[in-house]
């Protein structure tokens, strides 16, 4: 079937093909979501994301104090709104990607 001819993936739909994916555990741990994103900010190119990561790592502040501060909000508005745009399509494919597909996490 072409792209553009079936109907476009729901948050619901998408959330129901995680649960049998190899993203299952990622849903269900909060921690684990958390230490991932932590992680990602400590080893940002971005100097401020990557302050930002390391305070988090470090337990020096929590995310609630760290957005109080006007320069760190900012840093992170562009991933904020751009959360809006993501194409739940795109991502419903990342998900059913064999987990040895090279592409499955792009």
């Amino acid at each position: 079937m072409d792209r553009q001819e079936h109907e476009p993936v729901t948050i619901e739909a998408l959330l129901a093909r995680v649960e049998d994916s190899r993203y299952r555990e990622l849903l269900h741990d909060d921690k684990m979501r958390r230490r991932l994103v932590v992680q990602m900010l400590a080893e940002s190119d971005d100097p401020i994301l990557r302050e930002m990561g390391e305070q988090l790592r470090d337990g020096l502040v929590t995310p609630a104090q760290l957005m109080s501060i006007p320069e760190y909000w900012e840093a992170l508005r562009p991933g904020y709104e751009a959360l809006g745009g993501i194409d739940l399509d795109q991502v419903a494919e990342q998900v059913d990607a064999p987990p040895d597909d090279p592409d499955a996490d792009r």
